[in-house]
């Protein structure tokens, strides 16, 4: 399966997609609180990642879910789904793993 051999190549070994999601959702964060990824892009690389891998029961990623499936249909919300999408970055900044 391709997300095995992209975990391989990157030298991570076995990993359950739950920590790998958790993983690729902290360096989306980092990179949007550092300002090279837009809020909005951040959200929908993290949405797109959740759906490849599949995990619909899973919502720890929801925040980031809701705000890019939302944000392009209420363009005049758009500074408040900017906001959430860096306050809820903040949080995925912090977590370890």
């Amino acid at each position: 399966m391709l997300f095995e051999q992209a975990l391989d190549e990157l030298g991570c070994g076995t990993m359950e997609p739950t920590e790998a999601l958790g993983r690729y959702a902290k360096a989306v964060s980092t990179s949007i609180l550092a300002s090279e990824i837009p809020p909005l892009e951040g959200a929908k690389r993290i949405w797109r990642a959740k759906l490849y891998v599949g995990l619909h029961g899973w919502h720890d990623l929801d925040p980031f879910v809701y705000a890019a499936s939302e944000a392009d249909s209420r363009p005049e919300e758009r500074e408040f789904f900017e906001r959430a999408i860096t306050e809820e970055a903040r949080r995925w900044a912090r977590l370890e793993f």
